[in-house]
């Protein structure tokens, strides 16, 4: 019944892909990853920013001491609040940066089974480009599509009987959900 359509959150080559159509995985499983490198970088400026805003930072803090007459009229104080503002603002594109990183790597969000693939190495993923898609354990959902003639005898909630025909006619309890409002255009029968 329930299934997810994964995506990198992130641009990038794929380099590795750690699962197969029909591989059972469970929730946190790495299913793919792309290269890291250029992320790597922007974390490694990230911190030598944080660690420059933070030397900014303790500078003015030292200086607001020394200069305490200064301070009081205010003249050291524009300097120390702009420099804890910076600090806050490298700290905080750090976090980003570190973000980032860990959307190389393409996970499981619940346990459940790989019904698709798009992705496959040196492929070039683009943020957002469906590469898995898992079905989630549990309720499993059968789509049936009727003719207008039997809608009156159907309501969501009804409980049904499916029979499979194709599997020596065994039989499944279960309830209609849902009933769609319009009729396939090519089948003219309700799903």
């Amino acid at each position: 019944k329930y299934e997810s359509v994964l995506s990198f959150q992130v641009n990038g080559r794929i380099t590795k892909r750690l699962v197969n159509l029909g591989d059972t995985v469970k929730a946190g499983d790495v299913l793919m990853t792309i290269d890291p490198k250029d992320v790597r970088e922007q974390v490694r400026n990230a911190e030598a920013a944080v660690n420059a805003a933070a030397s900014r930072a303790k500078l003015a803090r030292d200086n607001a001491s020394r200069y305490e007459a200064l301070y009081e009229e205010g003249a050291v104080s524009a300097e120390e609040e702009a420099a804890s503002a910076a600090l806050s603002q490298a700290s905080a594109s750090l976090q980003t940066a570190q973000n980032q990183l860990s959307y190389t790597e393409l996970t499981a969000d619940h346990d459940g089974v790989v019904a698709a693939l798009s992705g496959e190495v040196g492929q070039v993923a683009t943020a957002g480009s469906p590469m898995a898609t898992v079905i989630q354990d549990g309720q499993r959902e059968v789509e049936i599509f009727v003719p207008e003639s039997r809608l009156a005898s159907i309501a969501p909630g009804t409980p049904v009987t499916v029979t499979f025909w194709a599997l020596h006619n065994e039989e499944a309890a279960g309830t209609v959900r849902y009933i769609s409002p319009m009729a396939d255009p090519a089948t003219k029968t309700y799903k």
